[in-house]
């Protein structure tokens, strides 16, 4: 038996069958008993320490002696023999426990106990020189841990103790980790990871240290020097004391920039901003194939990653690519490419949509690259040509035309620029390194039980059975079994995940038995089809095959996604039955969502809500592994519902980006920004499919709502191109005026354009939205004919006033200041300009904040009072970098030097793309 208090208690068979624990006295008698470790506990005190002082029971002792009947009943029947591990010695009773890892008797649990394992292991790792040994085995400790100790009984006074002392290991435990990690030179990770931990234990100073030197080898000294200020005061304000003699000496180390801490990056700005997602689960089974595949990317600048799907592409590469980050100057991009829908309109998988995806992810703003000259994949290759990053392009199966048409352009034109690619199949460009991601190597259908538990698919379907179902072990009854199941999976990662996820339901023998009905015919006509198709999609079929109708009508519809969804999305699609239409307690989409989710059919992707994150408050999103949404598209398509799926899934996001749009122009604005950029694949699908059915009301709604967003995110190629498809289904004058705004903000505009917009501005009903499309057209040419702007400008302010727009008020004002202050009128300029900071401050607008504060900082340029000019344009870069996505190439620098002032104002920088729209001056 084992026995588990690192977490809830629990109590497994020697095969790693859960045991049971009838009652919560006896449960808390065993973790009574586990915490004197072996020492005898008076009746007396357990019968207060089990019923408090509370209600005692007629008979106290009477009634511990059939609980202690009871604990001793349940040992026995997992093993024979296992009621002698309770002892009955006066005064009262003891776990049979020896103090040299030996056996006391017939038998002692403390080889068994998750604890004293634990405590083995960094006993072990303590004594050990070698860092990678360290580490390994010290992973293999803190794995040990499910939870809190003594989870269940933490409000017992008798766990308490050693509940804490338990803690106080496994931080320490954590705390060598980090150091055997540093030694290794896994800074980078080490950040996010321990920043965490620092927050929660501000005064654990070998934590700290280790936190600080993480920091430093990122190349992020200011925040080092951050932390130990903070730390040196905590410990003056709360305990009265100075540092530690050796963070003292790592302090000074910093600053004297030591040789012997190691070479500090001058890009830790660049590699913040590395965006690889968290690992869910860890990689099993592939170590050589990160090390090969991180040897190949560092010798050439295309390597492609090609393998049936499932076989775990993506995850490798993004391991590979999370161990070089420190090795490219502006770090690692991952572009997914998956998002982009192609059974959409004729046009969607074209490079100039591959170009919107990875400026996105690269951050690029139309303005960055408005400069260059060229078609718009030349445009993006100049604005990354001085980059030297690592590009991670997921999915390329999708798109495999014109990605490799960008990618070819991308690699001539950037030589600093190196792609890790994952696909189905080769690129076929010059100069491609191809790497087959294997499948995991299974056993031999005559391999002994150690052969078995070697290897990588027998390891991965462990690891994920065990998340399962807690306690899961291959051994000796079932490893055959285990073995026959992997090898008629091929060692497809996905499809074992799949396999071991049915364990809540079958047990290892009928899943091999059912595995092998379903999988004979279909191995036997291998030849004609590709792997994936008849591995896969077998296994699709069958997990599909132990769904009822409602999970399968609901996994059916929520293919519809093409990018990952919420559950009021998914609630959208699914439309269920309305109330009383379908028998009582018909289960709602939540419930079937967990299902699906608990059948690994469904994952939960994305922060479940964080309150520090005023963007983040849709709660847990949820995805489709590729596979599974590919197959969900071809059951919609067979049950007839394909088109009603994505009329849905239109009115859903049309509907999401209306409710977001006000949002955009007030306090909210960032959660709104959040929202739209969460769901933005989704977004350009929905487009798409409005265009194509030519469904002239919704088009018009979403591209009308969506273009603000896309004018703040400075997307404006984008928005032109949605704008132009839908105006040729419906010239609304709405659009009309939002088409033309956008091409006078990208340099395009014409007097004909202009004449065209403000007689579309006449057709404008409603005063509101007639006021805002003038204003945006006004503020749109506010660097050209100053006559126009001021006429549009004084007549945008009275209907704003009409209507009591305080934020279309606020707008038209900061707009005259800057006609105002081209004109030399310098007072009526600061009046205005003034009050339109003070109405954004009301309504809470940033992006109106920023421009306002812009406009005052010019005024006290040309005014010479240079000093108030650089405390404005630091307060607006401060709001740019709130409002903004951060990018890590290029600066841009506001305030006195530019405006012949003798001193530069360094801290007046900020990368030049994070400035929002029209903060940035040609001058």
């Amino acid at each position: 038996m084992r026995f588990g208090v690192l977490g809830p208690l629990a109590v497994w068979t020697e095969d790693g069958t859960p045991v049971r624990i009838p009652e919560l006295k006896v449960r808390a008698l065993l973790a009574r008993l586990v915490v004197a470790e072996g020492r005898i506990v008076s009746s007396d005190r357990l019968v207060e320490q089990l019923w408090g002082h509370g209600r005692l029971p007629r008979n106290p002792i009477g009634a511990l002696h059939t609980r202690v009947s009871q604990l001793r009943k349940v040992l026995d029947s997992v093993r024979p023999g296992g009621r002698e591990l309770v002892v009955s010695e006066r005064p009262g009773y003891r776990l049979r426990w020896s103090t040299a890892m030996g056996v006391e008797g017939s038998s002692s649990i403390e080889d068994t106990v998750d604890a004293i394992e634990f405590r083995a292991l960094t006993a072990s790792a303590d004594a050990t020189a070698d860092a990678r040994e360290r580490v390994t085995t010290l992973s293999r400790a803190l794995g040990l841990w499910r939870g809190p100790a003594y989870a269940d009984f933490a409000d017992c006074a008798f766990a308490k103790p050693a509940a804490a002392r338990l803690e106080e290991e496994r931080l320490a435990a954590v705390e060598q980790l980090a150091e055997a990690r540093l030694e290794l030179g896994e800074h980078s990770g080490l950040v996010g990871e321990l920043s965490e931990l620092v927050n929660r234990h501000p005064l654990r100073e070998r934590l700290r240290e280790s936190h600080i030197r993480a920091l430093y080898l990122a190349g992020r000294q200011g925040e080092a020097l951050a932390g130990y200020a903070d730390l040196r005061r905590r410990l003056a304000d709360e305990l009265g004391v100075d540092p530690s003699p050796s963070l003292v000496a790592l302090h000074g180390a910093i600053l004297a920039q030591a040789p012997e801490l190691g070479a500090a990056s001058e890009t830790g700005y660049e590699r913040d901003r590395v965006r690889l997602p968290s690992a869910a689960t860890r990689l099993v089974g592939r170590a050589e194939a990160v090390a090969r595949v991180r040897s190949l990317v560092s010798a050439h600048r295309l390597v492609t990653l090609t393998g049936p799907g499932g076989v775990g592409k993506t995850q490798l590469a993004i391991e590979v690519a999370r161990g070089l980050d420190g090795t490219f100057a502006d770090g690692v991009a991952l572009v997914e490419l998956s998002g982009i829908d192609t059974a959409s309109a004729a046009g969607t998988s074209s490079p100039q949509r591959i170009v919107d995806v990875l400026a996105s992810a690269l951050d690029i703003r139309d303005e960055d690259v408005r400069r260059f000259r060229g078609d718009d994949v030349t445009r993006l290759a100049a604005a990354v040509r001085s980059r030297r990053m690592l590009l991670l392009l997921d999915n390329c199966e999708h798109v495999i035309e014109p990605i490799a048409l960008v990618v070819r352009r991308l690699l001539d034109d950037c030589p600093d620029l190196s792609i890790l690619s994952t696909s189905r199949e080769p690129l076929s460009i010059a100069g491609e390194w191809l790497w087959p991601v294997p499948t995991l190597d299974v056993p031999a259908q005559d391999a002994d039980l150690a052969t078995i538990l070697a290897s990588g698919s027998v390891t991965l379907f462990a690891d994920r059975a065990a998340a399962a179902v807690p306690g899961f072990r291959v051994d000796a009854p079932n490893a055959v079994a285990v073995a026959a199941i992997c090898r008629r999976l091929d060692g497809i990662p996905l499809a074992i995940e799949l396999a071991a996820s049915r364990l809540r339901v079958l047990d290892v023998h009928d899943l091999a038995a059912r595995l092998d009905d379903r999988f004979g015919l279909l191995v036997s006509s291998r030849r004609d089809a590709p792997a994936r198709h008849r591995t896969l999609r077998a296994m699709i079929d069958w997990s599909w095959e132990l769904l009822g109708e409602p999970e399968r009508a609901l996994l059916r519809r929520l293919g519809v996604h093409t990018d990952g969804f919420t559950l009021a999305a998914a609630e959208a699609v699914a439309r269920r039955k309305p109330a009383g239409s379908g028998e009582a307690g018909e289960p709602t989409t939540l419930d079937l969502l967990s299902r699906l989710v608990d059948r690994s059919l469904v994952v939960v992707s994305g922060n479940p809500g964080n309150p520090g994150d005023p963007a983040n408050t849709e709660g847990p999103r949820y995805a489709l592994l590729e596979s599974v949404r590919e197959y969900c598209v071809e059951q919609s398509r067979i049950t007839d519902e394909y088109d009603e799926l994505r009329t849905r899934h239109l009115h859903h996001y049309v509907g999401l980006v209306e409710r977001a749009r006000p949002l955009l122009y007030g306090a909210e604005q960032l959660r709104g920004l959040g929202r739209l950029d969460r769901n933005l694949s989704n977004i350009r699908t929905a487009l798409d499919t409005a265009v194509r059915v030519a469904d002239v009301e919704q088009a018009t709604r979403l591209v009308d709502a969506l273009t603000w967003y896309c004018v703040l995110r400075g997307c404006l190629n984008e928005a032109g191109r949605a704008l132009d498809a839908v105006l040729a289904l419906n010239p609304d004058p709405r659009l009309v005026a939002w088409r033309a705004g956008i091409a006078f903000l990208m340099g395009d505009g014409t007097t004909a354009l202009a004449r065209r917009a403000r007689s579309a501005h006449d057709e404008i009903t409603a005063t509101a939205e007639r006021a805002r499309a003038r204003w945006f057209l006004a503020h749109a040419q506010r660097g050209g004919g100053l006559t126009t702007a001021a006429d549009l400008a004084e007549r945008t302010l009275d209907e704003f006033g009409e209507v009591g727009d305080h934020w279309g008020i606020a707008a038209a004002l900061n707009l005259r200041a800057e006609i105002e202050r081209e004109r030399a009128d310098l007072e009526a300029a600061h009046r205005d300009a003034t009050s339109a900071w003070h109405l954004f401050r009301e309504v809470g607008d940033r992006w109106g904040q920023i421009q306002a504060t812009s406009t005052l900082a010019e005024l006290a340029e040309t005014e010479g009072d240079f000093e108030r000019a650089a405390g404005l344009h630091s307060e607006g870069l401060r709001m740019a970098g709130e409002l903004s996505r951060q990018r890590p190439n290029g600066v841009v620098a506001f305030g006195p030097r530019a405006h012949g002032h003798p001193e530069p104002a360094p801290w007046l920088t900020l990368p030049a793309q994070s400035v929002p729209n029209g903060l940035i001056r040609e001058d």
